[in-house]
């Protein structure tokens, strides 16, 4: 059985849910005139934000498959 490793597994979310933050914007802005500019800011931040979650995940489970390389 495979160990799961969790910070994988929260970037992988976290970038998930960045691409369906982008999905959202561009085919509401394509079928709709985006009128309200908080729409596009909130929107931007959670993608940024979640991006940035991503990168943190990502980077925490590369120092720990490191830690684990060097002990061996």
């Amino acid at each position: 059985m495979e160990k799961v490793n969790i910070n994988e597994k929260f970037g992988d979310w976290f970038l998930d849910l960045s691409k369906y933050v982008a999905t959202a914007m561009i085919l509401t802005s394509l079928f709709a005139d985006l009128q309200e500019p908080w729409l596009v800011v909130v929107s931007t931040l959670i993608l940024c934000v979640s991006i940035f979650a991503a990168i943190y995940f990502y980077k925490q489970q590369n120092k720990k498959s490191n830690s684990k390389k060097n002990k061996k």
